[in-house]
């Protein structure tokens, strides 16, 4: 049985490779292992107001489409980890969806 080991880089990586202008070091590290989710794709396209190189990640596609969890039992596993695992409140759902999304 063969399978794959991916990276899930959440935006505060992210955001720390953009501000020293590494980005680049990030990519190689990952070495094509690395994804991302829609709310972390979201994320990072928010933060490129202040970090503009985050903009080039989905351009330049390195972590790859952002993955969409659609599967009802899915959301609802990933809002109980998020609300559990990462203190995610109901009055702001987007905070820590992308962590949680990666957990499952």
């Amino acid at each position: 049985m063969s399978y794959y080991v991916y990276w899930f880089p959440d935006n505060t990586v992210l955001i720390n490779f953009a501000c020293v202008s590494r980005l680049d070091l990030l990519e190689e590290i990952l070495r094509g292992r690395g994804r991302w989710t829609d709310a972390i794709a979201d994320e990072a396209n928010q933060s490129a107001r202040f970090y503009p190189a985050l903009a080039n990640i989905a351009r330049d596609a390195w972590l790859g489409d952002p993955i969409e969890v659609t599967d009802p039992n899915e959301i609802m596993i990933i809002e109980r980890i998020r609300r559990a695992a990462f203190g995610g409140t109901r009055d702001k759902p987007r905070k820590h969806l992308g962590e949680a999304q990666t957990c499952p």
